[in-house]
């Protein structure tokens, strides 16, 4: 009993840690004079940190190869619906859109996949923390109109996105001799597909970005590396669910940021959905 809770309470300590980078790796993508490079930059440095430790692990069988090409071709559309979903709609509204409808979408993609069934609490806690967090995108002075709608649907995208591959990652981890597997592979293979697909659309942009960037690129690309390293344990050692929904608080630490460091404002509705979205994590873990 006690093993199950100590490694509960570290998959619960590496995905908040793992969601504080994530918030402060968005932050640096918002602020990018051209976010879909910044991305391909980071996928490229996820690869270069993780190429050498190939040396170190075995090649994925038939099964887990599948699984890796899934997951590689669904991250791939992550990047591109991701900067749309900015490009067309304020940080503010469509982030806590996407990051927001994940949970819920991964609780249902988990039961059915993984036969990981939360209980009454757990379930609880994974609607709070969703609806709270979703709620960041709603102000009462807002109107809707058709690029709203379109941002909004673009973020639903990129949630769906984010869903389906968290599943498909989790799958692996679990079939894999070990999470390092799964996760080396995992890296090399997407960092360098994804940087490809970048290079590729990007073209004659790539070069001069990098030059006058390349620090806020590399450190993007070292946190981004680390950010989802660690979500990905997290997710091994931890249910599904429960652990993407933690995952989501990042939203919470990119509010704080937007208001401390870009000064965007916060408001009381924020702060509420703060304080709710930790009451949601803490009725989440009833039922541990």
């Amino acid at each position: 009993m006690t093993d199950v809770t100590s490694t509960q309470l570290l998959a619960t300590v590496l995905i908040l840690f793992s969601a504080l980078l994530h918030a402060v790796v968005n932050s640096l993508i918002k602020v990018s004079d051209d976010g879909l490079i910044t991305r391909g930059c980071m996928n490229a440095v996820a690869c270069i940190i993780a190429t050498p430790f190939l040396l170190t692990v075995p090649l994925p069988g038939p099964d887990l190869w599948l699984l890796l090409v899934l997951s590689i071709l669904t991250h791939a559309l992550y990047p591109f619906f991701l900067v749309e979903t900015y490009r067309t709609g304020d940080l503010s509204t469509v982030f806590p859109i996407a990051r927001g409808s994940v949970p819920l979408l991964v609780t249902l993609f988990a039961t059915f996949a993984l036969e990981q069934r939360p209980g009454p609490a757990g379930l609880t806690g994974i609607a709070i923390v969703s609806m709270s967090i979703a709620s960041f995108a709603f102000s009462p002075d807002r109107t809707p109109s058709q690029a709203h709608m379109r941002s909004v649907a673009y973020a639903f995208a990129t949630g769906l996105i984010i869903a389906v591959y968290t599943v498909i990652d989790a799958a692996g981890l679990r079939l894999a001799p070990t999470p390092f597997v799964y996760v080396i592979w995992l890296f090399v293979l997407d960092g360098a597909f994804v940087a490809l697909l970048v290079v590729l659309t990007r073209r004659r942009a790539v070069l001069p970005f990098i030059t006058n960037h390349w620090r806020s690129t590399l450190i993007a690309g070292i946190l981004g590396t680390l950010t989802y390293g660690l979500a990905l344990f997290a997710l091994a050692l931890g249910p599904v669910a429960e652990i993407a929904a933690l995952r989501e608080t990042s939203i919470v630490f990119a509010a704080l940021i937007g208001t401390c460091i870009l000064g965007e404002p916060f408001g009381k509705q924020r702060l509420m959905a703060s304080f709710a979205a930790v009451a949601g994590i803490v009725i989440m873990h009833l039922d541990h």
